[in-house]
């Protein structure tokens, strides 16, 4: 991890820096400067914080990764509120559409058994009151931490039901361009926490992009 490798990296700066000074004669300044290189500067956090509908959402990122005066908006498109039903019909059609390329690819039959989803943004005001949507700097944390457990009523426990989070990735001109699933992706940090009833209690990943991100539950008959 990036503290081991910060540790590593000043190590061997120390041992080179002694013997270069002695070479000169100078044990006192090698021990100073061993002790100087050795020393790692800690990053700076900024948190963003945003709870609605029973989830607090907490974005985490390195200091400048956010600008300052950012906010975190949070919507939850559902299919009883008119101004997201239409959204929440796109992108169950588009969920059933990544998992029957995923079935033909695979040779599976998995289904979509229900689902969360969230319209996940950063936002920035200027001094006019302005509001611009921005994306971050780098990588940043989020974590959604549910204030009671959580499951789609349409969801039936099964034992092969799977659990995982989708990011609806967008291109420039905010279309989606590919769904991935955090959770398989090896190359991505993404965990869910669930009851013994498949329920979610957590969902965390790590993104450097925000739009729409679903929590997903889907059988493999």
């Amino acid at each position: 991890d990036e503290e081991k490798a910060a540790t590593a990296i000043s190590f061997e700066t120390a041992t080179f820096s002694p013997f270069a000074a002695l070479w000169m004669g100078d044990a006192e300044k090698a021990v100073e400067e061993a002790a100087e290189d050795a020393t790692v500067k800690e990053p700076t956090y900024i948190t963003l914080e945003k709870e609605v509908d029973g989830v607090k959402v907490t974005l985490t990122a390195e200091e400048g990764v956010v600008p300052e005066g950012a906010e975190l908006s949070v919507t939850p498109i559902t299919a009883d509120n008119a101004e997201t039903k239409e959204r929440y019909e796109e992108v169950e059609q588009q969920l059933a559409d990544k998992i029957a390329e995923e079935n033909e690819a695979n040779e599976e039959t998995k289904e979509i058994a229900g689902f969360l989803a969230y319209d996940i943004k950063l936002l920035v005001t200027d001094a006019e009151g302005n509001v611009t949507e921005i994306e971050p700097d780098g990588e940043v944390k989020v974590s959604m931490e549910y204030k009671e457990a959580m499951i789609p009523e349409a969801v039936e426990l099964a034992e092969d039901l799977v659990v995982t989070v989708h990011h609806f990735e967008e291109d420039e001109n905010g279309e989606v361009k590919e769904i991935v699933d955090m959770v398989a992706e090896e190359a991505i940090e993404a965990a869910v926490t669930l009851t013994e009833n498949a329920e979610i209690e957590k969902a965390e990943f790590v993104t450097e992009s925000f739009s729409t991100y679903t929590i997903t539950w889907s059988n493999n008959y």
